[in-house]
């Protein structure tokens, strides 16, 4: 297996043996040409002629809009249970989301903290695969707890734990928070 960097060396390497050149600045403008090409103007004001254009502005995380989130993030709530799963070695976690990635998540997760609950919205793990699904119900550290969303999260008096509070207000005490509700592209200029 490589790293993201090794993989990203490996693809230049491969472009530079036919011929690619890299330029490294941002683009401020693309206009399309009466020709049919595009011009790509960019901040080092350099000019690019193509006859296409790919756009790869990436994507990020969807978030959650509840009371506490946003003031919580990187404090308790994450977005990221591979980057920071480690930090709840032992603890108790809650995973949001019912799709491949929430159920991924937690899988992770539960070969690092003590336990970990998936909040999901719906009944069933209908969007996730089957054998994703079945791996999570044969963990014996994993809670699915279906039906439920949260409207707030706190931290307790006096401690680095969390209370998330559902719509039905039934309190959850946890160590962290950990969200796979989808990503969004950056497509907003």
């Amino acid at each position: 297996l490589w790293s993201g960097m090794e993989l990203i060396q490996f693809m230049k390497k491969q472009a530079e043996s036919f011929d690619t050149k890299f330029e490294f600045t941002s683009a401020t403008d693309i206009k399309f040409n009466e020709d049919g090409t595009y011009s790509v103007i960019c901040e080092n004001n350099k000019t690019f002629e193509a006859k296409t254009v790919i756009l790869a502005t990436g994507a990020r995380a969807r978030r959650l809009d509840i009371d506490g989130a946003r003031e919580l993030f990187g404090h308790g709530v994450s977005y990221c249970a591979t980057c920071d799963g480690f930090f709840y070695s032992g603890r108790e976690v809650l995973v949001i989301g019912g799709g491949n990635a929430a159920l991924n998540d937690a899988l992770y997760l539960s070969d690092v903290a003590k336990n970990v609950k998936i909040i999901y919205r719906k009944s069933a793990f209908t969007r996730a695969e089957a054998v994703v699904r079945d791996r999570v119900l044969e963990k014996p550290n994993i809670e699915c707890i279906y039906n439920t969303e949260l409207k707030s999260v706190a931290k307790m008096d006096n401690s680095d734990r969390l209370i998330a509070t559902t719509t039905t207000d039934e309190k959850i005490e946890c160590d962290g928070i950990f969200v796979a509700i989808g990503h969004e592209a950056n497509t907003d200029y």
